[in-house]
Parts: structure tokens; sequence; C-alpha cells
């Protein structure tokens, strides 16, 4: 949806006014489930409920704010410990795309030959902004958060969410 643009002496209405505002900065979801978290290898998603085009407004981005804790360790032997986040989109109806593919937010490897690795634990907020594509304004937007652990051996990896918020802006 475009920004509507006002002409001198144009006579306004109060929902002239709040479409050019429908939408922005506002939190669409909050979520602090445990559908995403994993432990070993585990690949987890959630999938809130649909923003819908009279929810998107005017906006042209949504942004995902995950608040995580990870744990990992890597042992003598080399194991890995490895903690992901993907986040897919698609306009409703249609199919998922990467958005953010697999990143990386959390990872311990095996320092050297003699000694295990501590165990390491992080918690942290991740911040991504998604542009809306035209599709994804007309028909309104799906998201796929998945929560991706991996390990080699017998090292570990966690990933717990504590908070998701999801606004469109």
């Amino acid at each position: 949806m475009a920004i509507k643009t006002f002409t001198a002496g144009e006579r306004l209405t109060a929902q002239d006014l709040n479409d050019n505002f429908t939408g922005s900065g506002k939190i669409q979801a909050v979520y602090t489930g445990v559908a995403f978290d994993g432990s070993g290898n585990s690949t987890n998603t959630y999938e809130p409920a649909e923003i819908t085009p009279a929810e998107i407004g005017n906006s042209d981005y949504i942004t995902v704010e995950i608040t995580t804790t990870t744990t990992t360790r890597a042992y003598i032997s080399g194991d890995d410990g490895i903690v992901y986040l993907k986040i897919e989109t698609k306009d409703v109806g249609g199919a998922y795309s990467d958005s953010l593919s697999s990143t990386i937010i959390h990872r311990m490897e095996k320092l050297n030959s003699t000694s295990n690795t501590p165990r390491s634990t992080v918690s942290g907020t991740f911040k991504w902004v998604h542009t809306l594509t035209a599709n994804e304004k007309t028909n309104g937007i799906q998201i796929k958060i998945s929560g991706i652990t991996s390990v080699d051996g017998n090292g570990t990896a966690t990933l717990s969410n504590k908070q998701t918020i999801i606004s469109t802006n």
C-alpha cells in the first residue's frame, strides 16, 4: 500500500490520515513458547499466525527479534556443537523461501587435541529485518522460524527461545 499524499485545501477525514499509519511499528506477535527449541541434532520450527494485508498496512518491512539462550560444547575428539537460526517467508498461498538462510548464532569447536573445551552458554537477541514483497503486501505474509542444533560425536548444542517478537514497520 502506498502512502497517501494530500494537496492544499483538500478535505481530510480521520480515516485518510490513519490509513498512512496503519501497521507501522506495530507488534504483531510475541512468542515465548518452545516450538523451535532443540538439542543434539534437531530442526524445529514455529509458524505464527499470518499477518494480513490490513495488518501490514503501509509497512515495507517485518522485523523478527529472537532472544535465546544457547549452550554448546566440544570435546578432545574434535566434536563440535553448533546452533543455527533460519527465517523463511511466503505470501499467503505461496511457497516458502529463505529470508535468512541457516545462520550460525553459536558454535564451539575443539581448541586442541589435549584438553576438553569448556561449555559455553550465551544469551542474546538476534534481529532480522525482512523487506516485504509486492505479493506479501497484497496477500499477507506467513513466517517460519527454524531452530537448528547440530553436533558431531560427543559435542553438545541446545537452543532455548526466551522471547520472539514480530512487528511491522
